[in-house]
């Protein structure tokens, strides 16, 4: 596996501010040092993190490729009715597929006591 750096743009943040984690979508919750962000799903599950250029020099982090900068909650917004929409339109493709063999079935049913 070849570790390659992050070629995005680099923007310190207002670490006091409502930041989400991109991965997971939970709130972000600010150090005690105050110089960084880490989300608040357990560890095993998730493990992101976001410090500033400051913090990241001072503790010889780089930032890596596929890194993603924390969300706003409009954001999360727009990800959850995406996705939220999305399964509707699954459940509804189900939900057709159900009402079609149902159908079928009666219409097989009918077919045979018509005999």
């Amino acid at each position: 596996m070849d570790i390659k750096p992050y070629k995005g743009a680099i923007y310190d943040i207002d670490l006091n501010q409502d930041w989400y984690c991109p991965y997971c979508l939970t709130k972000l919750m600010l150090s005690h040092t105050k110089d960084s962000l880490g989300c608040t799903t357990h560890y095993e599950v998730c493990d992101y993190s976001h410090q500033n250029e400051e913090a990241r020099i001072r503790r010889g982090i780089e930032l890596l490729e596929g890194y993603k900068f924390p969300i706003t909650k409009a954001r999360v917004d727009d990800i959850k009715v995406k996705e939220l929409a999305a399964a509707r339109n699954r459940l509804l493709n189900q939900l057709n597929l159900i009402d079609d063999e149902l159908k079928s079935y009666v219409t097989k049913k009918s077919e045979n006591y018509e005999r």
